[in-house]
């Protein structure tokens, strides 16, 4: 079985695949929030298109309150919006996104340094599309391990 990390920022911990975080972190999460998590994963398709943008709104906001906890002195703001913008691209554009650009981080084939800031390593495009880097794509997070 492939792993699959914590969804919570600088979080290790290995959970099952169907779980956005493991105990510790989803303990933390409001209620409210764990439902909404819960209700829109239920919308999802199998392949990442407009149908993923409520459940990528509720899991990064979900990231972004433990974060908040986990790392007070950290603005977590702009990765919010960065991800709310994701969402949004998903939702306008359904998935048609520009070729060599990150939809959830927006690296390139010539700039992934806030992948090497966020990993310590370099990326590599995780679909033929070139729309997600390894760094952002948890199935190549798997592959990884």
């Amino acid at each position: 079985m492939r792993e699959h990390h914590c969804h919570a920022k600088h979080c290790n911990s290995v959970c099952p695949p169907k779980y956005l975080m493991c105990g510790m972190h989803w303990a933390m999460v409001p209620k409210d929030m764990q439902d909404e998590v819960y209700r829109t994963v239920k919308l999802r398709a199998k392949t990442i298109d407009a149908s993923w943008a409520p459940w990528w709104r509720a899991a990064e906001r979900a990231v972004v309150y433990v974060a908040k906890i986990d790392h007070p002195d950290h603005d977590w703001e702009p990765y919010l919006k960065m991800q709310m913008a994701v969402a949004d691209r998903l939702e306008r554009k359904a998935l048609k996104p520009e070729p060599g650009t990150c939809l959830k981080c927006g690296c390139t084939d010539n700039d992934c340094s806030g992948c090497v800031e966020r990993t310590g390593q370099s990326c590599y495009w995780a679909d033929p599309e070139k729309t997600l880097c390894s760094a952002c794509a948890p199935e190549a997070q798997q592959r990884r391990s």
